[in-house]
């Protein structure tokens, strides 16, 4: 019985510290291995909100209402928004956006040989 009651307190701390984590990183990043072997650390390139935007998906990831688009190296959840064009849905191989009611539905950017 007692340890019914200590499962049941693990479980309650894991699902209370699993509801207030966020991602402290890119599932989606796949280092940067000219820049490993070199020995400098991988520079992430500067955005400028000036220049047009090229949208590039590059991944999405299902998990229900946590479903995660990788939009040219921005993370974006369901409802976050990313130089003013809103993630309003992810699919399997693609996420729609709106900005000012104009909807885009990206699909996933194909990997050409030798880019990863």
């Amino acid at each position: 019985m007692r340890d019914a009651f200590v499962l049941a307190g693990v479980a309650i701390a894991f699902s209370a510290a699993a509801e207030t984590s966020t991602l402290r990183f890119n599932p989606f990043a796949v280092p940067d291995l000219a820049s490993l072997e070199a020995g400098s650390a991988a520079a992430s390139p500067a955005s400028t909100d000036s220049a047009p935007w090229k949208p590039v998906l590059r991944a999405t990831l299902l998990a229900s209402e946590d479903s995660l688009v990788d939009l040219g190296g921005v993370l974006l959840s369901v409802g976050e928004s990313h130089r003013g064009w809103r993630l309003l849905e992810v699919g399997e191989f693609e996420a729609t956006f709106e900005r000012q009611r104009e909807r885009v539905t990206l699909p996933v950017a194909r990997v050409e040989d030798g880019e990863r």
